[in-house]
């Protein structure tokens, strides 16, 4: 299907959490896609030049409880700076996938996530962050809205307001549950234009949301797992380094 900007193209969530870790970037020390939470306040003399990223990671693999959620860890990174690897400030991520339609427009996810990231505080990881990811069908024309393109009054632009739509409410949905403000709200639309190129679509009014802090549940012994892990996994893990 397409209409206006974007095309319809269905990515299952593990294709969505491989596109997000192979697009994010390390520049000037930061992660984007995750940096309001991997970039938690610290001494100014703790710098990171690269992180170490694994997926989809079974909790029985790190050596958590079973039979607990989450099931698995969808994100997990781990930060380091010339020889040195932050294992305390390690963060976990829960992604969720949101697919709205034209004749479902308020469409959930299955689950909002918020199960899953109080388990991940009970576990004890340092750093905590949700991701909602909504990939919207697109929009009926009627919808379309078009702006004029005030360099040249001549051409016309074709603007989707449907993800704007899906991002706020579900910003709105998760903020209802009150998860605790330590916990970093990620929410953006993924959307394909008629090229197949990436756009993503991001709310100014839930900025302050995206921001994690220090869980205050973290065990050491956690941070002694996820190190483990890291030494008898390492080829699970991918370099994302410093480019300035």
């Amino acid at each position: 299907m397409k209409t206006g900007n974007y095309i319809e193209k269905r990515l299952e969530e593990s294709q969505v959490i491989n596109l997000i870790i192979e697009k994010t970037k390390c520049q000037y020390g930061n992660l984007d896609f995750f940096y309001e939470v991997t970039n938690v306040p610290r001494t100014d003399t703790l710098s990171f030049d690269r992180y170490y990223i694994t997926k989809e990671i079974l909790r029985t693999e790190l050596g958590l409880k079973k039979a607990q959620r989450p099931g698995d860890i969808d994100i997990l990174i781990i930060p380091a700076h010339a020889n040195a690897v932050y294992f305390e400030y390690a963060s976990a991520f829960e992604v969720k996938v949101v697919r709205p339609t034209n004749k479902n427009f308020r469409k959930n996810s299955n689950s909002l996530g918020t199960t899953q990231i109080l388990g991940l505080i009970r576990d004890g990881f340092p750093l905590i962050g949700l991701i909602q990811v909504c990939m919207n069908e697109p929009v009926n024309p009627t919808y379309l809205q078009y702006l004029p393109n005030f360099e040249d009054v001549s051409e016309i632009f074709t603007f989707d307001p449907f993800p704007f739509f899906s991002i706020e409410t579900q910003y709105k949905r998760v903020l209802k549950t009150d998860l605790p403000k330590y916990v970093g709200i990620n929410i953006f639309g993924l959307s394909f234009d008629q090229n197949e190129k990436i756009v993503i679509q991001e709310s100014e009014k839930f900025r302050d949301f995206k921001s994690g802090y220090f869980n205050p549940y973290t065990h050491c012994l956690t941070i002694e797992k996820i190190k483990a892990h890291f030494e008898s996994y390492r080829n699970k893990y991918i370099e994302k380094t410093n480019k300035k």
